[in-house]
């Protein structure tokens, strides 16, 4: 069993970082997404400016729920939102960025669901 700290990230979930770099337009990164002490899924970006995949699709439309709830007022309806991989920059701040300390996922959420100009 890996040793890589597991990051709550709310609702019994969190999110456990095996790899993490700098990738060529996204971060890169793969790892596993833990409900209530067991593995339920994965979530990996290959660095290369794709969407963030989050396996099996029920994990996915938990962490868009997150979200949801978190920052009810952000429009998650559009296609470029991607929502559900907010849930892994969050956990990545928050577990690896010092400056981070007390992050809200609704902060993260109001923040990358701002309307492009």
């Amino acid at each position: 069993m890996s040793r890589a700290r597991k990051i709550e990230v709310g609702a019994g979930y969190a999110v456990q970082f095996l790899q993490r770099a700098r990738g060529d337009e996204t971060p890169y990164w793969d790892g596993r997404v833990w409900k209530d002490g067991a593995i339920v899924g994965s979530f990996a970006n290959g660095g290369s400016g794709g969407q963030t995949s989050i396996q099996p699709p029920a994990v996915a439309a938990a962490f868009l729920a997150l979200v949801k709830v978190a920052a009810p007022e952000v429009d998650v309806s559009s296609p470029w939102c991607e929502a559900e991989g907010w849930v892994i920059y969050f956990a990545e701040m928050l577990g690896y960025d010092r400056s981070c300390k007390g992050l809200t996922l609704a902060e993260v959420a109001r923040e990358f669901g701002k309307p492009l100009a």
